[in-house]
């Protein structure tokens, strides 16, 4: 049964009272990091402030971006992990690249294909990223995961010339440190009463800075088995949000990249042909570096 409502507020200042304690505790810790020159504190609060004002602006409406229902699509493509390091090789940036920019290709051939014309448009992605290594905190268990805001420029027709530009934006990514920008972010989303937080999250995804999720992750190199049963596919799903009716997650599995779409059943009907749009993309960065 619901909890009655004084219950809930009681919940509430009891957390707010504890998140009070907890940050005077850590107070002189947090002073003695901010002092120390190249901290992770004063890093993660620069970053924070330079994602906020880069996403104040949303990014261009697409097909892709309307309300979802409460059925689902799934399709996949697999491409050869050789032929992406080949690209990587001949054409520079890493796998993450590669991916980055056969979306690009896809999402510009698909919105062609919906009869909207890509030039112009601001097209985002979420990139989830892993951090642990980069931090250098050992007190703390389990990966670190933020997420980059990646514009793709899915207005530039040449597949050269989109990964390049992907280059350089990761680079400077990387060099920003946003990640613990969005992860400092994320941290003190846990501050907020369990209210406000619902109310802010409900806000937070009708004004969302991204158009899609893309997820790449570095999977098993050998093929695994079970009872001497070998498994021969790796298929990655994400669950997507109002407003972000497509998802992809990319996952390296015994010398195969393998794309796994999750998209909204009305929204994108035409799931196939998005697929089809990854596979014909990535042809063309192969046909590119060759």
């Amino acid at each position: 049964p619901r909890p009655p409502a004084a219950l809930l507020v009681l919940d509430d200042l009891g957390r707010a009272f504890r998140v009070a304690m907890d940050l005077a505790g850590r107070t002189p810790r947090l002073l003695r990091e901010a002092l120390r020159s190249g901290s992770d504190l004063r890093l993660e609060v620069k970053a924070a402030a330079d994602l906020y004002f880069k996403t104040l602006w949303r990014p261009s409406e697409t097909p892709l971006n309307l309300r979802i229902g409460s059925h689902r699509r799934f399709d996949w493509i697999d491409t050869d992990l050789e032929d992406v390091k080949a690209v990587r090789h001949a054409l520079g940036g890493t796998v993450n690249d590669v991916v980055l920019a056969t979306m690009t290709g896809a999402v510009r051939k698909f919105l062609q294909h919906r009869g909207v014309e890509p030039g112009g448009l601001d097209f985002r992605v979420m990139v989830p990223v892993s951090i642990a290594a980069r931090t250098g905190r050992s007190d703390e268990l389990g990966n670190r995961v933020s997420t980059w805001m990646v514009p793709l420029p899915i207005g530039e027709r040449d597949p050269r010339r989109q990964l390049e530009i992907l280059r350089k934006s990761t680079a400077r990514l990387k060099e920003e440190r946003n990640a613990l920008g969005a992860l400092l972010w994320s941290e003190l989303s846990g501050l907020a009463p369990a209210t406000l937080l619902s109310l802010g999250s409900r806000l937070t995804w009708r004004n969302l800075p991204c158009n899609m999720v893309v997820s790449n992750v570095p999977g098993p190199a050998r093929p695994l088995h079970l009872l001497g049963a070998r498994m021969l596919n790796y298929r990655g799903t994400l669950p997507i949000a109002n407003y972000l009716g497509l998802a992809t997650v990319v996952v390296s599995y015994d010398g195969k990249l393998q794309y796994g779409f999750t998209a909204d059943w009305d929204l994108v009907p035409d799931l196939d042909v998005f697929a089809r749009c990854v596979g014909e993309a990535f042809g063309e960065l192969r046909a590119a570096a060759t």
